[in-house]
């Protein structure tokens, strides 16, 4: 009303990217993160990767996928195992428990076969802004083969 101008500085949205605020002719809107997270990666890995002090019973084996995706996502729904299915050589394979750690998701299954491709679908799980991840997200890898050193 007296010709003063109001400005907004250093503010972010509630986004985990932070994303800055774009001030512009008509007002200051937030741009607000709307960017869907994408699965980047899978690969096999040992029970250790969830549990450092685990000692599996037959070191050889593989029984983890450590799913790798492009944002930090929603913990409820990046830890829900129905959003997940594995599918191996002789079928499918179950998840049993499901881990975040920051942009990647540790799925806890039987043991992978040594040296065998798997595919990891995912789907209905979002990133902390509420985007969901595109469907017919999926990543194939080979399943691990470890070998045990007696010596």
């Amino acid at each position: 009303r007296f010709g003063l101008r109001r400005a907004v500085a250093r503010v972010t949205d509630a986004s985990l990217q932070r994303n800055a605020v774009v001030a512009s002719a008509g007002g200051v809107p937030i741009r607000g993160d709307t960017v869907a997270p994408t699965l980047v990666s899978a690969e096999g890995s040992t029970i250790t990767e969830v549990n450092p002090s685990a000692r599996p019973a037959d070191p050889r084996q593989g029984e983890v996928v450590v799913l790798v995706f492009s944002e930090v996502l929603d913990r409820i729904s990046a830890e829900n195992t129905t959003g997940y299915s594995l599918e191996g050589p002789q079928g499918s394979l179950p998840v049993y428990a499901a881990f975040q750690r920051g942009k990647r998701v540790l799925l806890v299954t039987d043991s992978l076969p040594g040296g065998a491709e798997v595919t990891a679908r995912v789907s209905g799980v979002f990133d902390v802004a509420g985007n969901i991840i595109s469907r017919g997200a999926e990543a194939t890898f080979k399943a691990l083969k470890l070998f045990k050193f007696e010596g």
